[in-house]
């Protein structure tokens, strides 16, 4: 009973996770876009996917929502998990509105790859901070950390693929997520349960020689 206690209070030093503050960061709400004909465009301030508003300068074809179970197979490359993946066209946007607040850390990841080498760089804005990262062909896990200078509970986070020449230009988008960023434990604490994964194994040792 001791070391089960002692088991609990080290559970609860541990940091906890945290959920997702992407509302439907996979894109898989509503989740009614049928595998025929598995496409859906999202015209200029369409906000059919759930939690997400699509900007379009309604030149040429716009941002789509994909279903993976099209017929003809095109678009399983193309959706990382789940149903449902987003093609962002050039000069093409799609946003949604996330709780910050000042002085956390937050860690942003998401999914995406773009249809051809000649894409430009995917513009990444969110709560007073931009990025941009490199054209890559093949699914790629991006990353961006960032501290909060100002509470907002609508600051806008923004992808944005810019014009390229050369005809479409798509980065396929899925998987986002953005989480506080784990705080790392005190030194005491990594001592503590050190110390503590001690004593389990002195007592396992101690009763295999019963």
């Amino acid at each position: 009973m001791k070391i089960i206690k002692i088991l609990l209070l080290g559970c609860a030093i541990m940091p906890a996770a945290h959920a997702n503050l992407v509302s439907n960061g996979g894109f898989e709400q509503p989740g009614t876009l049928a595998a025929a004909p598995g496409y859906q465009y999202l015209p200029n301030n369409d906000s059919s996917v759930t939690g997400w508003t699509s900007i379009s300068d309604n030149l040429g074809e716009e941002s789509y929502l994909m279903n993976i179970n099209r017929s003809n197979n095109s678009y399983i490359p193309r959706v990382y998990q789940g149903t449902y993946g987003l093609a962002l066209n050039n000069n093409n946007a799609i946003q949604t509105s996330v709780a910050l607040t000042a002085g956390i850390t937050y860690d942003l990841s998401f999914a995406a790859k773009a249809n051809t080498a000649g894409a430009s760089p995917l513009e990444v804005s969110i709560g007073g901070f931009s990025t941009s990262f490199a054209n890559t062909t093949a699914f790629t896990i991006f990353q961006y950390q960032f501290t909060a200078s100002a509470t907002d509970q609508g600051a806008t986070l923004k992808f944005f693929n810019p014009l390229a020449a050369g005809g479409n230009r798509i980065w396929n988008l899925d998987a986002v997520s953005l989480q506080p960023a784990p705080v790392p434990l005190p030194a005491a604490t990594w001592s503590f349960l050190t110390g503590f994964m001690g004593l389990l194994a002195l007592g396992k040792r101690k009763r295999s020689a019963l």
